[in-house]
């Protein structure tokens, strides 16, 4: 019966360890799973990072591209516009100057009907400027 006996504690200690190593085994196999998933977690986000950094430097680099398209029609607006601003002030002097020939011309004829001829020349030249602009 003790032969019996220490082959029943045998045994059970054959389970025990045999128990023991599974559950070891179980464990590693676990932490390995586990540093797996955070490697891959980690692979995972570095992915992410690089092409959340791409989009924007793309996204950047269009913005950078977009102002310089909008500084450069403004610059060419800006330069029509005072263009614009040179023809009405070459405009303006060339009234000037008309007006100017008008009232010499009326202060040297005295004659009413040259007057009236040249006050309507020179409205006429005025209307049609005017119309230039």
């Amino acid at each position: 019966m003790q032969k019996g006996l220490e082959d029943m504690q045998k045994s059970q200690q054959e389970t025990k360890n045999e128990l023991v190593e599974r559950m070891e085994n179980t464990q590693r196999c676990q932490e390995e799973i586990k540093e797996r998933m955070e490697k891959g977690q980690e692979d995972l986000r570095n992915t992410f990072e690089k092409k959340i950094d791409s989009v924007e430097k793309k996204i950047a680099l269009k913005v950078e591209e977009k102002i310089v398209v909008v500084e450069e029609k403004m610059e060419k607006k800006v330069e029509e516009k005072k263009e614009t601003i040179r023809e009405v002030d070459g405009n303006f002097s060339l009234m000037s100057q008309r007006v100017e020939d008008l009232e010499k011309k009326l202060l040297v004829s005295g004659n009413a009907t040259n007057e009236r001829a040249s006050l309507f020349l020179f409205l006429q030249n005025m209307c049609l400027l005017l119309y230039c602009l």
